[in-house]
């Protein structure tokens, strides 16, 4: 016993002046982190600007690899046989969809742009969805409570991060947020949400949304289109941890532009069918 005590001290007299320096390292990290960086991740307008040299960056690295590959695979095509020409034919489409799709984004005022209402395209054709039938019953009661039993209790009740994506995150959030833009259940047709109209670009990739001003969170306050901004801001900062937001919005999303309060347009990278609803943001 006495052996094994004397081992013991010996580890701790090793042990804790290293401690004691990690400790020290730690509060001085956290202190710069403090009244530093900090501050800087938290202030939204200081991260679009970086967010957006950020993704410039990233997009023209891209850009450089995939055109060096095109170059190579064009080289590869002439020297081809006949078995090889359609494989390497379909790989230089791919590519250059590759090129066109980051040219586009490439050509967009940064990921987050801030214009004004006269930048708004005056030959839109806006919709507003109200020539479509109500949904349910009209004779059907409103209001009631729905009681259902769940097998046991959700692990967090955050909206991303981890353990969000659990077996009842529809229940709590999918199904409860309104998104910019709705889709009916009987004819399947747009219908509003927070936006009270929207309109298709001449691109085929933005959709312009109008947020209808009487739109508001669930302790009063109105709804602005900056909010959807912040919605990126709030995932894809480094104040959170969230790998795929992260990576999501970065790749699916080409631009964010804020007209005024109640005016913002969305722009995807590619043209994907029901644009409306898959440009609206999570």
């Amino acid at each position: 016993l006495q052996v094994m005590l004397r081992l013991f001290s010996r580890i701790l007299r090793i042990l804790l002046p290293s401690a004691a320096l990690l400790l020290v390292a730690c509060d001085k990290s956290n202190r710069d982190l403090e009244f530093g960086e900090r501050d800087l991740m938290a202030d939204f307008d200081a991260f679009t600007k970086r967010y957006n040299k950020h993704i410039e960056k990233s997009l023209q690295a891209e850009r450089e690899g995939f055109a060096k590959k095109l170059t190579e695979a064009k080289a590869e095509l002439e020297q081809a046989d006949d078995s090889n020409r359609e494989r390497i034919s379909g790989r230089i489409a791919d590519l250059e969809r590759d090129l066109e799709r980051i040219d586009y984004r490439l050509s967009h005022d940064g990921y987050f742009s801030f214009k004004s209402p006269a930048d708004i395209p005056k030959n839109l054709i806006w919709c507003d969805g109200m020539d479509q039938p109500i949904i349910g019953d009209p004779r059907a009661t409103k209001g009631g409570t729905f009681r259902m039993p769940i097998s046991a209790y959700p692990a967090t009740l955050r909206r991303f991060g981890r353990g969000s994506n659990h077996a009842y995150r529809g229940w709590i959030y999918d199904n409860l947020v309104v998104e910019l833009v709705g889709q009916h259940p009987i004819t399947q047709q747009y219908i509003p949400g927070i936006a009270k109209r929207w309109a298709m670009g001449a691109d085929g990739r933005t959709v312009f949304y109008e947020i209808d001003p009487r739109a508001e969170y669930s302790d009063g306050h109105p709804i602005r289109a900056k909010d959807f901004m912040l919605s990126v801001y709030v995932r894809s900062s480094d104040n959170v941890v969230d790998p795929y937001y992260k990576q999501y919005l970065k790749d699916q999303y080409a631009n964010i532009t804020v007209y005024d309060d109640l005016h913002l347009s969305i722009s995807l990278p590619e043209k994907k069918p029901l644009l409306p609803l898959y440009a609206a943001l999570p």
